[in-house]
């Protein structure tokens, strides 16, 4: 499996802090956006209405801050799986800026019911487009574990 572009858009002036810098609340905003997209097409593009409750919380992130984002310039968001399970989804996501790997952000992910508000398995068609996208490439690899330890 290859990277999919999962988001693309230019570093606006809301994404700046006091600092002149890119705030780290927008990096993340901007993964999560690359992963709700990648969440609909996983489910064959149907929507919130369309999905009847199935949807995915994040459980843990780790974001590694590699080059600085600069206003105006462009985004682009490449995302792979790097593993699952019938509940769960590890993501890695790439934000580079104006082609320059800007940042990592890494995520442990949990089928959601929005109903019963408990996990769930994740849709058969969520587990049919993971297991179509193959391995992950070879230089995508991660920190942190699919499965969480319970303390003793």
């Amino acid at each position: 499996m290859g990277w999919l572009q999962t988001w693309t858009g230019p570093v606006a002036g809301d994404w700046i802090d006091e600092l002149g810098h890119v705030n780290f609340l927008s990096y993340q905003k901007v993964a999560d956006d690359a992963a709700m997209s990648l969440w609909k097409a996983a489910n064959g593009g149907r929507d919130r209405v369309g999905r009847l409750g199935h949807e995915f919380v994040m459980l843990e992130t780790h974001v590694r801050y590699l080059s600085e984002l600069h206003l105006g310039a462009a985004v682009t968001v490449h995302t792979c799986v790097l593993a699952f399970d019938d509940k769960r989804f590890r993501l890695l996501h790439h934000i580079q800026g104006d082609g320059t790997l800007s940042c990592t952000v890494e995520t442990v992910n949990l089928g959601f019911d929005t109903e019963t508000r408990r996990a769930m398995a994740l849709h058969r068609d969520v587990i049919e487009f993971f297991k179509a996208l193959g391995s992950p490439p070879a230089e995508a690899s991660g920190e942190l574990p699919l499965k969480r330890q319970r303390p003793a």
